[in-house]
């Protein structure tokens, strides 16, 4: 029996290289005769250039970019083997645990550090930056990350603005005589996590979606919602904006800025990361696939990894089931996607999160069940 293991992260508890080898060490605990293979997967989100950086042999250069609140911290910049490639994972510089000890904030928070790792990309002379865009703190639609490459933001009144979600509804003007890439010929791809324009007309649409998980609060949502609207209508008339791409609602639209001024190309992160690193192959080789992610739900659909994973593994013909930390869709949903069955760690209607103590007890009990399952298929 040939099993291959291709997880993403559980968000929160296991990243996907741990996930895959939980479930590997676990059927093999049972089944040591079987082939259990892992392939770490990521769509976009944390933990997206790691795997991408790895699987290429390349490296990591420690570099200095601002949190989501303009502080300095240390990051991680991959390189590919050839110094041609460079790999940013926006939630490095500013993502939500950048924000532990102050709080969630996207009206203060801006993306700025993710420009800088762009910036300190550029020095290296790369020709292609590759951006995973999810996990971020912030909701500026990029405007942080373009004004660390250069660009200016003015209110009516000329006065500057700071790039936070706050000021979006402010900006009435921006100056681009300093911006790092005019002229440039680098190629830059944001991975998306979500395939969500920028914004939609209700208040739950596009990047508003996410709001909540980045601690805007309810009061402050029509806010928000005008400021991206008012941001939306600006570079669309005066410059090159494209709110309505899938995938500019990712990351708070975090490319959405910089596609104004300058060609980007948005890629479906799971669907990206999966034939970056050979997934279709590794299918090809299997007998059964595992699958999962920390929770299992409607967004699954919208290019997750579970969705992708499941997508190719029905093309070939090849059973595919998901061990997931939470389950919100009924089965005909789930079946929808191609899964042959679902292992939730957690039991339904269950909405507290898995302690880290006891998400390996868990993850290994819906393992073994799927071997017990698995065993009488066989017989």
């Amino acid at each position: 029996m040939r099993i291959l293991v291709a997880t993403d992260k559980f968000k929160g508890t296991f990243t996907s290289a741990e996930a895959a080898a939980a479930i590997r060490d676990t059927i093999l605990e049972m089944e040591p005769e079987w082939d259990v293979r892992t392939l770490p997967l990521g769509d976009g989100g944390e933990g997206t250039t790691r795997i991408l950086v790895e699987s290429i042999g390349g490296t990591f250069h420690k570099v200095s970019a601002a949190d989501p609140l303009f502080r300095q911290v240390t990051c991680n910049l991959g390189m590919s083997p050839d110094g041609q490639t460079a790999f940013i994972d926006s939630s490095d510089p500013v993502g939500l645990h950048r924000m532990q000890q102050d709080g969630p904030n996207p009206l203060k928070a801006s993306s700025r550090g993710v420009g800088e790792l762009i910036r300190a990309a550029l020095q290296r002379r790369v020709k292609r930056i590759v951006v995973a865009v999810g996990g971020t703190a912030t909701m500026d639609a990029g405007t942080g990350l373009l004004q660390a490459l250069g660009v200016r933001f003015f209110n009516e009144d000329h006065q500057s603005l700071m790039p936070t979600g706050a000021n979006l509804g402010k900006i009435e003007n921006l100056k681009t005589d300093g911006f790092a890439l005019a002229n440039s010929k680098v190629e830059i791809i944001f991975l998306c996590d979500v395939d969500l324009p920028l914004l939609e007309e209700n208040e739950g649409g596009g990047v508003m979606r996410f709001g909540g998980q980045k601690g805007l609060s309810p009061q402050d949502r029509p806010l928000m919602h005008a400021a991206f609207g008012n941001f939306r209508n600006l570079m669309e008339a005066k410059h090159h904006g494209k709110p309505k791409l899938p995938g500019m609602g990712a990351g708070g639209g975090m490319a959405f800025a910089l596609s104004g001024l300058y060609p980007v190309r948005l890629e479906p992160g799971g669907k990206w990361v999966a034939n970056a690193i050979g997934l279709d192959q590794s299918i090809h080789e299997a007998d059964l696939v595992i699958t999962g992610e920390g929770r299992l739900d409607s967004t699954t659909f919208n290019g997750k990894c579970v969705s992708v994973v499941a997508d190719m593994a029905v093309r070939q013909d090849k059973p595919v089931v998901a061990i997931v930390g939470k389950n919100a869709l009924k089965a005909e949903e789930w079946s929808e996607l191609g899964l042959d069955s679902v292992y939730p760690l957690m039991p339904d209607g269950e909405h507290s999160g898995l302690e880290m103590s006891s998400s390996l007890a868990a993850i290994q009990t819906a393992t073994r069940q799927f071997v017990l399952d698995h065993r009488l298929k066989l017989k």
